[in-house]
């Protein structure tokens, strides 16, 4: 099974780890390019397996076909989640498209000290 640790904005890790967050929206990048379903993904403080992955021209596309509240759950607008994914990288996907993560999440064993 392939692991790939990925990051996330600080403000979705809890999200991801209960379950609120299950779509990772990413710009289409080497970072992901050999993720695909079954696989383990590792963010900063959470796990979750991936169940499917959809592609998209754009982060339009994207929100036109995914609900942005899986995507960012605390955001209070779909506006306000297109602005939070184009940020700084606007121009990257318009080039490569953007792909939803759809991920199922996982419990992390509890470390010992």
């Amino acid at each position: 099974m392939t692991k790939k640790h990925l990051r996330t904005r600080p403000a979705w890790e809890d999200a991801l780890r209960s379950g609120r967050k299950s779509v990772d929206a990413r710009v289409v990048a080497d970072d992901i390019a050999d993720l695909s379903v079954g696989c383990v993904v590792r963010y900063p403080g959470a796990r979750a397996r991936v169940r499917h992955m959809r592609f998209y021209h754009s982060f339009d596309d994207l929100l036109a076909n995914e609900h942005w509240q899986k995507i960012a759950p605390d955001a209070t607008s779909r506006d306000e989640v297109l602005h939070l994914l184009e940020e700084g990288c606007g121009e990257t996907v318009r080039e490569t498209g953007a792909v939803a993560i759809e991920l199922e999440p996982m419990r992390t064993a509890l470390r010992k000290r």
